[in-house]
């Protein structure tokens, strides 16, 4: 394969996805394999109800699902050769649309996490000192 061809838009236009048949089961796997591992998240998440970071793991859940199911709709599109969708483009895009949703997890994550440390340590600075009194000096006699 020529590399340059991926910066054509002919190339990410064209309608002719796999230049060899063996290619379709291997995608066909992949994307069944995300909807399964969709399915066994959402089962752990339902498992293990008091957990950290549910927010993050329901967007996975529901990214697996999303990237699975679409996958799968473009495949038949490939497979029953729907003119304008099965063209290269849009592998491109739910491709793009997984890095933002990944982008966005990541990003829930790690405020989570700052989050969680931030109330975990206690602010130990005034812990010798006494705060509220006024120390009284005493007069020479």
């Amino acid at each position: 394969m020529n590399f340059i061809n991926l910066f054509t838009i002919s190339y990410w236009l064209d309608t002719q996805l796999f230049y060899a048949p063996s290619g379709q089961p291997y995608l066909f796997g992949f994307f069944l394999l995300l909807i399964a591992l969709g399915v066994l998240a959402q089962r752990y998440l339902t498992i293990h109800k008091a957990r950290l970071f549910v927010s993050a793991w329901k967007k996975s859940v529901s990214l697996l699902y999303t990237i699975g199911f679409w996958g799968l709709v473009l495949l038949f599109f490939r497979y029953e050769n729907v003119h304008y969708l099965n063209m290269r483009l849009w592998y491109l895009v739910l491709l793009g649309y997984a890095v933002v949703i990944l982008f966005l997890i990541f990003r829930d994550y790690k405020r989570k996490k700052r989050d969680l440390l931030k109330v975990s340590k206690p602010k130990i600075k005034n812990k010798y000192r006494s705060v509220g009194r006024k120390s009284k000096k005493r007069k020479k006699r």
